[in-house]
């Protein structure tokens, strides 16, 4: 679950700085905050990943990032191919927004289900 949870994390940056810097004209370092921001739900995604072992924890937040992935996914294709329009760059503020709106309750379950299941193995 560990490598499935660090593959989403690794795909999901390269998608989202693959497809910024497809739509950035003119790049210089002030666009490099940005890029953190709409990055920074898939580096926390891959930090957690580091913390949780194996269980129904881990199950669940392998199986909750990669709906993340896919969801953002399909929110870029929509922006970008289907219907381009000039201010689809704000849908990077978007997904991001939204993914970490759906990151941190997935973060609390998924830390309960670890700590239930480290309480049931010292039982």
């Amino acid at each position: 679950m560990k490598r499935s949870t660090i593959l989403v994390s690794i795909l999901g940056i390269v998608m989202t700085l693959g497809l910024a810097l497809w739509k950035v004209r003119d790049f210089d370092l002030s666009v490099l905050p940005l890029l953190l921001l709409f990055v920074s739900p898939y580096l926390m995604i891959l930090a957690t990943s580091f913390f949780l072992g194996e269980g129904a924890g881990s199950r669940f937040f392998t199986l909750a990032s990669w709906i993340l992935l896919a969801m953002a996914g399909a929110f870029y294709l929509d922006a970008f191919v289907l219907h381009p329009d000039p201010q689809s760059g704000l849908a990077f503020i978007v997904v991001s927004t939204y993914q970490w709106v759906l990151l941190l309750p997935v973060l609390a379950i998924a830390y309960y289900l670890h700590r239930r299941g480290r309480k049931l193995e010292r039982q």
